[in-house]
């Protein structure tokens, strides 16, 4: 009974001691805040290799936090573009749904 115990012990140790290395669709960079004072501003530019983004947040980061990173910086991430607004000079608003730096 005791080794069958251990056995047990030592499979769930080891189970849950996996790397979480996800997939990430996409790489960009993050280029600072968007300041401009007008209806469509607000947010983060994010740059892909061909396309400008806005983003409002990052799962699981505070605006705080977030608006305090030393910009530039890269990230690795997936998600979806989630609109455009008329008159923006960018690809519209982009939705981060995981990501890492």
């Amino acid at each position: 009974m005791k080794k069958a115990y251990l056995l047990y012990l030592l499979l769930i140790f080891f189970t849950s001691c996996s790397k979480n290395d996800k997939e990430y669709a996409e790489s960009g960079t993050l280029t600072g805040p968007d300041l401009k004072m007008n209806v469509c501003s607000g947010g983060l530019y994010l740059q892909t290799s061909n396309k400008l983004y806005h983003i409002e947040e990052l799962p699981g980061m505070n605006s705080h936090a977030l608006y305090n990173l030393n910009f530039p910086v890269t990230i690795y991430f997936n998600g979806s573009v989630t609109g455009k607004c008329v008159g923006l000079a960018d690809d519209g608003y982009f939705t981060v749904t995981a990501y890492k730096f």
